[in-house]
């Protein structure tokens, strides 16, 4: 697969994030066929010095979900990056804009801890696990779970005695 006819300068209405003045210098690349692997993105952006490529995939199935993020070592090398935006790869235009940082390193809405306890002894934080991580390792199952909170139930009301 090779990629076709780099278009330079394609405006888009929406708001665009500014471009980074230190690293990490970071690309979203998007709209990318099923079954995509690094050595694609290496192709595609031949010619520059990539950093890290990090391939999104769907938690629970494992299946990439069509974009990436692609790491490159100089300001100048995602710039070059960002001219390929709108270039056909296996006959899809490309989206590539500035990636921002990763999700791990933002703060998140999606929770955390479950609440605490009235005793100050601190709540069972929800485990996230690590972000690079595949399937379950890391949260335990809901019969996990379950166990172990029958068992502190069990442990308070052995201390309240």
């Amino acid at each position: 697969a090779v990629v076709s006819s780099r278009v330079r300068g394609i405006i888009s209405a929406r708001q665009q994030r500014p471009m980074p003045t230190e690293p990490p210098y970071i690309a979203f690349v998007g709209n990318l066929p099923d079954g995509c692997v690094q050595g694609d993105l290496e192709m595609i952006f031949r010619g520059l010095t990539i950093k890290n490529v990090r391939l999104i995939r769907d938690k629970e199935t494992d299946q990439f979900k069509g974009f990436c993020y692609v790491e490159f070592q100089e300001l100048d090398e995602l710039r070059e990056a960002l001219s390929f935006h709108g270039a056909l790869f296996m006959d899809r235009p490309l989206k590539v804009d500035i990636g921002g940082e990763p999700k791990r390193n933002q703060p998140s809405n999606r929770g955390g801890s479950r609440g605490g306890r009235q005793d100050n002894r601190g709540g069972r934080g929800f485990n996230q696990g690590d972000q690079g991580n595949r399937g379950n390792q890391g949260n335990p199952g809901n019969q996990d779970r379950s166990q172990d909170r029958n068992q502190d139930r069990n442990q308070d009301r052995n201390q309240d005695r």
